[in-house]
C-alpha cells in the first residue's frame, strides 16, 4: 500500500489532476468529498479524455470519476484485496478506516509485495 496517498478534491478541474499525477508519477487519484471522505477514483485514462473525448481540463474531477468506491479496510488481506481487483478488473484500491482514507493499493504494490516474498 503506498501512503500517504495523493488524492484530489471532486471539485478540482481535471488540470488539477493531470498535474498530481505527473508530479506524483502516479496512475490512480482517490477523489475526496469536503469531509474528507472518498467519493470516487479517477485514473489517467479518465482525467487524458480517453474515455470522454474532448473533456475540457477545466471540467472538475467529479464528471469523471468512477462510483462507486470499492475500497478496503486494512486488515484484509492481501491475497483477498488481489481477489476483489482481479473479480472487478480493478488497477487500485483506496484503503480505508473508520471513514478515512490511509493509502491506497495499486496493481505496482502488489507485484513489488509478491517480489519481497518471492526473495525470502
Amino acid at each position: 500500500m503506498s501512503r500517504p496517498a495523493v488524492t484530489v478534491a471532486a471539485g478540482a478541474p481535471l488540470g488539477e489532476a493531470i498535474r498530481l499525477m505527473a508530479v506524483h508519477r502516479i496512475h490512480y487519484l482517490p477523489v475526496m468529498d469536503d469531509q474528507a471522505r472518498v467519493v470516487g477514483l479517477v485514473n489517467e485514462d479518465d482525467v487524458l479524455g480517453t474515455r470522454r473525448r474532448g473533456a475540457p481540463q477545466s471540467d472538475a474531477v467529479a464528471a469523471v470519476m468512477s462510483t462507486p468506491v470499492v475500497w478496503v479496510a486494512p486488515e484484509v488481506p492481501l491475497k483477498q484485496a488481489i481477489h476483489i481487483m482481479a473479480d472487478r478488473s480493478l488497477g487500485a484500491l483506496p484503503v480505508v478506516d473508520h471513514e478515512q482514507l490511509i493509502g491506497i493499493l495499486t496493481q505496482s504494490d502488489i507485484v513489488a509485495a509478491l517480489a519481497r516474498q518471492d526473495r525470502r
